[in-house]
């Protein structure tokens, strides 16, 4: 049990410094949805930006794009299940639908409430295409031309690659991204 509320203590104080890091007015937010507490941040305005993160790495991931983005955008960065200060799940029984999949549906539904960008990572990018693709939300499956997939990959030369999918010049550009890298269809 110790080790339980030391983990705690440490992941809260890890949060705290991010957001501290971060330098702008941060909200930290939590709700519940399929039997999960989620937690995400948000932060700046405009048109909403929804940062999805890769395998078990949390919200925290995404702490050098969050200023930037938030200059001309509402951020939204979610911990999904198993994920920083969202409950814990055990990925062995995991239904992936439930606990993913309709999970991030719902957060844009019922909090993000508008059509968002959004831009993920890893199993992230997973998630967002297979909500996309079942679609999950109105929000998402509207939004197919707005979203930046990024996955890192090795080829067989094992030097590390990105692929991106993204159309929005605005994101591109925040995020300093080079124009030619960019893969504009998913097929």
């Amino acid at each position: 049990m110790d080790l339980i509320i030391y983990s705690m203590y440490v992941m809260n104080k890890a949060h705290n410094t991010i957001i501290n890091n971060i330098g702008i007015p941060i909200q930290s937010n939590k709700f519940k949805i399929n039997g999960h507490t989620i937690h995400y941040i948000k932060a700046g305005s405009g048109t909403p930006v929804v940062l999805v993160h890769g395998v078990n790495i949390g919200w925290g991931q995404w702490y050098k794009n969050i200023k930037a983005l938030s200059k001309a955008f509402t951020v939204y960065a979610i911990d999904l299940p198993g994920s920083g200060k969202s409950s814990s799940i055990d990925f062995l029984h995991a239904d992936l639908y439930r606990d993913f999949i309709d999970v991030l549906g719902k957060f844009v539904t019922i909090i993000v409430k508008k059509e968002p960008h959004i831009i993920a990572h890893s199993i992230g990018a997973w998630v967002v295409l297979k909500a996309y693709l079942n679609k999950q939300d109105e929000y998402l499956v509207e939004n197919a031309p707005k979203l930046l997939v990024e996955n890192q990959f090795f080829n067989r030369k094992h030097e590390y690659k990105h692929k991106y999918i993204c159309e929005d010049k605005k994101i591109l550009s925040l995020l300093k991204i080079d124009n030619s890298i960019i893969k504009t269809n998913i097929m």
